[in-house]
């Protein structure tokens, strides 16, 4: 497991949250898949399952940790890398996918 002090300082934060119902209990799953840029050239991922019952009485929440996800190749320019990154999540949509599932993009 990655931790987050060990690896600099964070450059951009982002979340992909895809959100659906489960037909056999009366709860939304939403799994959330943190990405954090950090400044030496590391992609770390944190992802999340969190349980909500309609009636608010269940929270639960399913944490996997930060781990590596990937590395800016050494020839790339961190900055240019984080600029085309932003620029996808701000121009993301919201899609919608098989079994009634909702994908969304945000910026932390």
């Amino acid at each position: 497991m990655a931790r987050l002090k060990s690896n600099g300082e964070e450059l951009l934060r982002y979340k992909e949250i895809i959100t659906y119902p489960i037909d056999n209990c009366d709860c939304i799953q939403d799994i959330v898949r943190t990405y954090s840029v950090r400044s030496n050239g590391k992609i770390l991922r944190k992802i999340t399952t969190r349980y909500n019952v309609t009636d608010g009485l269940l929270h639960e929440n399913y944490t996997s940790g930060w781990k590596i996800y990937a590395k800016i190749k050494s020839g790339y320019d961190i900055k240019d890398r984080i600029a085309i990154m932003k620029q996808k999540v701000v121009n993301a949509k919201t899609y919608h996918l098989k079994d009634n599932a909702i994908l969304s993009f945000e910026l932390s």
